[in-house]
């Protein structure tokens, strides 16, 4: 089974995470790909978590680089979270403050034909 596999959808990049746990054991190989999709000029990118019930601190700090990323870059990162659980700890950690989350892949790539949500942006 593939952990992770890219879809393009005009010109949005789509990163699905096939993992019921994604950790720091999968963490490198993730944020490879995540870095390959933006120095490909793949200045939108969505994450769908849709099958993950648990990521850990190493998996989110991926996350939160990729999208550190992509604002140098002018681009935009999504997140499908569609499980309350998993809503919950990217809450908890303060991720959803600065990425927005849908519950559908399908939410997420329609969000991109919208005005952006202007959100203030603070890393310590």
């Amino acid at each position: 089974m593939e952990y992770f596999n890219k879809e393009t959808v005009g010109d949005i990049a789509i990163e699905k995470v096939r993992l019921p746990k994604a950790t720091l054991i999968e963490a490198k190989v993730f944020w490879e790909r995540l870095q390959t999709a933006i120095s490909q000029e793949n200045d939108k990118l969505i994450i769908d978590l849709s099958d993950c019930t648990f990521v850990d601190s190493t998996f989110m700090g991926v996350i939160v680089q990729a999208q550190r990323e992509l604002i140098k870059n002018q681009g935009e990162l999504k997140l499908v979270l569609p499980a309350e659980q998993m809503k919950e700890f990217f809450k908890f950690a303060g991720i959803t403050k600065v990425i927005e989350t849908f519950q559908s892949k399908e939410d997420a790539l329609s969000s991109f034909n919208k005005e952006p949500e202007i959100r203030d942006i603070v890393f310590t």
